[in-house]
């Protein structure tokens, strides 16, 4: 399947409008009230909590990358990512867009779109720290 036949969906993390292959984006919740701190994580590193009988790991993708954050994300959104990347991690989303096709996305609305690659992000090693933590607890249970 050609790039241009793919779907994906557009998000706003912070100021970026970003497009995420539907391949690697899992479920699309309200973002969870209710986490389980991580001692001595990251600040980007959210917490915890649980999405159908499954602990996930909820990172703020705009802290972690450096970007400045809105003063306000009450409407704010989880992506978990596809069970495909086999690691239990959803970003912080704030507006979710619908879906694109990216050979017309830059001509939407005057965005410049950038591309968010969940399977390169989970194999970068800052990262990797949350995508690794939910086996880590699973086995000191």
């Amino acid at each position: 399947m050609s790039e241009a036949q793919r779907g994906y969906l557009g998000l706003r993390i912070a100021e970026h409008d970003c497009l995420v292959d539907l391949k690697t984006a899992g479920e699309l919740i309200a973002a969870p009230v209710s986490l389980t701190p991580v001692p001595l994580a990251r600040p980007w590193l959210l917490g915890l909590f649980s999405l159908r009988g499954q602990l996930f790991t909820l990172v703020d993708l705009a802290c972690y990358r450096g970007w400045s954050t809105p003063a306000s994300r009450k409407s704010a959104r989880a992506l978990a990512f596809s069970p495909s990347l086999q690691c239990s991690v959803a970003i912080l989303v704030d507006e979710v867009h619908g879906l694109h096709d990216p050979a017309t996305a830059a001509d939407e609305a005057a965005r410049c779109w950038e591309t968010l690659d969940l399977a390169a992000l989970v194999r970068e090693p800052g990262f990797a720290t949350a995508s690794r933590l939910m086996p880590v607890l699973a086995g000191a249970q």
